[in-house]
């Protein structure tokens, strides 16, 4: 499978993965036939993007580090926590209460995130390469979800111990909780913010931790990472301008994890990044936000190259990924469809970039595989 933008849907394409609602009903069910009258009624649900078949490689199937009902329960789980707390706050304004200090029940969350550990540490190889298709009206929620999933994973990734991973995962998930008290005309807004609505929408750190240090419930390192997720390795951050182990180990993971996600995620002003695009920017001009240790064990967890995408390798022969392991994810096994020239291969073989090091991937060609597809059905 390889992920097109919405507006990219062609008649004849076969959808890779099933598609939801925000609230979780099913829109098109994976192996639909897809047709161009789709396009605005995904659109009108928020759907900015969909996974489709790849037809020279239809066995292929990248494998979530998650399962998706995990990961919908944990949105779901979220979604009342936050409409909880949406709710109390209202209920402070109408009242006119000066402190506004409700209290989060985290049971249902701690519950799927034991699930999700779970998960995670029973596929220790395996690297992401599915990325989260979410609607444009659920990106915060969606955006905490997967921060959660992949922080986690990086925690995983670092050796850090189960109750370790269990603050970890639920410090990510509430790491924007402060956005709550955000106005919806700036949270929301489609394009740059002005200076006065950044200072007003950089105020989600320590609102979040307000929110969050005096909870019975939250341990008091959990909400550390709402306040620090995004001061910087190298200084220039906010709220303290910490830099290095000034800034709390968990608060470095995600904020590793919190750009990856917004740069790789659609939005509906603009596509996200494709994976390499991201991690060639985490690795290189924002490599100095980053804890360096971190950022290395992060990049062995995410395929740049994600399992079902077509990519160019040395010399010109065109190929589907089949697989990317965690520790070598740059490296993936690669099977070899097309000779540089576009004609088939009679009998299709697969290289391990990892042992054949003289090898590279050149670059993702993905966005023209319907021209490949046509090529083989002729």
């Amino acid at each position: 499978m390889y992920r097109v933008p919405t507006t990219d849907i062609r008649a004849g394409m076969r959808l890779g993965k099933t598609v939801l609602s925000p609230n979780g009903q099913v829109l098109l069910q994976a192996g639909t036939v897809l047709r161009e009258s789709f396009i605005g009624p995904l659109l009108g649900y928020g759907i900015t993007s969909v996974y489709i078949v790849n037809e020279l490689a239809p066995d292929v199937e990248p494998m979530d580090v998650v399962s998706e009902e995990t990961r919908f329960q944990l949105q779901d789980a979220m979604s009342r926590t936050v409409e909880d707390l949406r709710t109390a706050m209202a209920e402070a304004t109408r009242t006119g209460m000066r402190h506004f200090s409700p209290t989060i029940r985290v049971e249902g969350l701690r519950q799927t995130i034991d699930q999700i550990i779970t998960e995670l540490l029973t596929n220790p190889r395996v690297a992401v390469s599915l990325q989260d298709i979410r609607s444009a009206d659920q990106y915060t929620l969606s955006h905490s979800v997967n921060v959660c999933i992949l922080s986690t994973l990086l925690g995983a990734e670092l050796g850090y111990s189960l109750s370790d991973l269990r603050i970890l995962a639920l410090g990510t998930l509430l790491h924007d909780i402060g956005k709550i008290a955000i106005p919806p005309e700036i949270l929301n807004k489609p394009g740059r913010l002005t200076r006065e609505e950044s200072d007003v929408m950089k105020q989600h750190t320590v609102l979040g931790w307000e929110l969050l240090k005096n909870q019975p419930e939250i341990p008091p390192t959990a909400a550390v990472v709402a306040l620090q997720h995004h001061e910087r390795w190298a200084g220039g951050g906010y709220p303290n301008n910490l830099s290095g182990n000034q800034i709390y180990r968990f608060a470095r993971v995600c904020a590793i994890v919190d750009c990856y996600d917004a740069m790789t995620s659609d939005r509906i002003y603009r596509k996200g990044l494709s994976p390499v695009m991201a991690l060639e920017s985490l690795s290189g001009p924002m490599h100095g936000f980053f804890d360096p240790q971190m950022l290395l064990a992060f990049l062995n967890c995410i395929a740049p190259w994600p399992v079902g995408s077509m990519v160019e390798l040395t010399g010109g022969r065109k190929g589907v990924v089949v697989a990317a392991e965690r520790g070598r994810a740059d490296r993936p096994r690669v099977r070899v469809l097309l000779e540089a020239d576009g004609s088939r291969i009679a009998s299709p073989y697969e290289i391990d970039l990892f042992r054949e090091r003289h090898v590279e991937v050149v670059r993702e060609v993905h966005e023209s595989a319907e021209q490949y597809m046509s090529e083989l059905a002729g």
